[in-house]
């Protein structure tokens, strides 16, 4: 960790590491649908001198869809069982904003890799 310049991770413990993280260092997290709570690891990668970027996969209101599983610890547990795939395009979009190579150029070094 001590040497990571970028993370890149869905929620979960592992984010747990975030204050070993280099200063200057930059996270992105991902929410499935249901599931939102950036202030969790969001404000810990923050305390560690981290920059935090975070993508919430559904096109419904993250605050209303998060109500149930904040409230209910079954609803988080049944949400976190579901596997999700990030989608492409929009996180090549926020990983561009961290590390300024564009999109065209991500999505080079992606294809080629």
């Amino acid at each position: 960790m001590a040497e990571t310049d970028i993370l890149i991770s869905p929620h979960g413990a592992q984010l747990g590491s975030l204050p070993f993280l280099p200063d200057c260092s930059q996270v992105l997290e991902f929410f499935p649908p249901q599931y939102w709570i950036p202030g969790f690891y969001g404000s810990l990668a923050q305390a560690g001198g981290s920059e935090y970027y975070y993508l919430y996969f559904s096109d419904g209101d993250k605050w209303n869809e998060t109500e149930v599983t904040a409230n209910s610890h079954r609803a988080r547990v049944e949400t976190r069982r579901h596997q999700f795939c990030a989608p492409l395009e929009p996180t090549l979009n926020v990983v561009d904003q961290m590390v300024g190579i564009g999109i065209p150029a991500a999505t080079k070094l992606i294809e080629e890799g």
